[in-house]
């Protein structure tokens, strides 16, 4: 369920090794926020050198089609 976003810090709490289990799942909460931000940046800039790329051979044909 902890990959899932659903997190019950009262089972870890009540774990054999409670600092190790909780330390360890803030630990991946961090990491995996700081994964899909950086995925999203990716995301983001692909799609932008996609659009500006659309726009530059467009402006091309239209320019052609003018003269």
């Amino acid at each position: 369920m902890g990959l899932l976003g659903d997190f019950d810090l009262d089972l870890y709490i009540e774990a054999p090794h409670p600092i190790a289990s909780v330390s360890l799942l803030i630990f991946y909460v961090v990491v995996v926020a700081i994964l899909l931000v950086n995925l999203l940046v990716a995301m983001m800039g692909d799609t932008y050198t996609d659009v500006k790329k659309d726009a530059k051979q467009l402006w091309s044909v239209e320019i052609s089609f003018a003269f």
